[in-house]
């Protein structure tokens, strides 16, 4: 079963409009971002809904930080690029007037090396016989 999003098939108006058909406001936005995706990584909640819940709050790492609406549509068009979108459809969503725009501010792509690099990190970050270990600290002596 497909998902279609009715923002991405509009050919007119505000990509996010508000409930008049206007375009909604950043601001608006943001402050339904930023609550969501500042949750308790035990229970969920938002910093504001936490109780004393026999945990401290503590925000979820595993969800983004919001760092603003053009990070946002960035990240959109690279995650798109990434999953074998063209470069052509990326644009129709972003709604850019040209490709151009979209292929030079929007798609970020690493490069191989920089990709091989940070696996070589990875890896040499994993490997027990590379990465240095803290002593254990509470070893008993056996005379």
């Amino acid at each position: 079963m497909a998902i279609q999003s009715t923002f991405c098939l509009r050919s007119k108006g505000p990509v996010f409009p508000n409930g008049k058909g206007n375009a909604a406001d950043p601001d608006s936005f943001r402050a339904s971002c930023n609550p969501a995706l500042a949750v308790c990584g035990y229970c969920s909640k938002t910093k504001g809904e936490h109780t004393a819940e026999g945990h401290k709050y503590e925000r979820n790492d595993v969800l983004p930080k919001w760092h603003g609406w053009h990070a946002f549509r960035r990240g959109l068009a690279s995650v798109l690029y990434g999953l074998g979108a063209d470069d052509l459809t990326v644009q129709r969503i972003l709604r850019h007037s040209k490709v151009t725009v979209t292929r030079e501010h929007s798609i970020k792509t690493p490069d191989e090396k920089a990709q091989a690099a940070m696996q070589k990190l990875e890896t040499a970050l994993h490997d027990t016989y590379v990465t240095p270990r803290k002593p254990l600290t509470d070893t008993k002596t056996v005379i």
